[in-house]
């Protein structure tokens, strides 16, 4: 049986804990790039925005198509809230490939990559009343 497996490697990113076959990974949770994940003024996902977009090429094809309205592709724009009021969505940080550098970041205390992120921003506002929020 064990003729059928080869050791491989990975690598474990420090700030996210996901495993990669390279070392080449943009971590959003890695302070050096200044951005929402990191810093002690996010407070989470703000809002959930809706975005339809339809490819010019498919739009084409369903110019006639009675299911036009199932065949939109539909995109979900997260706001950050901060509490230095920047206007931003991850959209936003995700183009700039996780290099924000924020003038106004300043680190979470005590940081230690996703769990702190998920403990200040996403934590307290899933369980403020015992119900859940249901983002899409």
């Amino acid at each position: 049986m064990a003729d059928n497996f080869k050791q491989v490697i990975r690598f474990q990113c420090t700030w996210c804990g996901k495993e990669f076959r390279t070392e080449k990974h943009r971590c959003k949770f890695n302070p050096d790039y200044r951005n929402c994940f990191s810093c002690r003024h996010c407070t989470g996902i703000e809002k959930v925005d809706t975005e339809y977009a339809l490819p010019y090429a498919r739009f084409q094809a369903l110019v006639n198509d009675p299911d036009f309205t199932q065949k939109v592709e539909t995109n979900y724009l997260k706001k950050i809230g901060c509490q230095e009021a920047h206007d931003l969505y991850t959209k936003d940080i995700f183009e700039k490939k996780m290099d924000l550098q924020c003038p106004d970041y300043e680190i979470m205390e005590n940081y230690e990559g996703k769990i702190s992120y998920l403990r200040k921003a996403v934590y307290p506002r899933w369980h403020a009343d015992d119900t859940e929020i249901d983002f899409p």
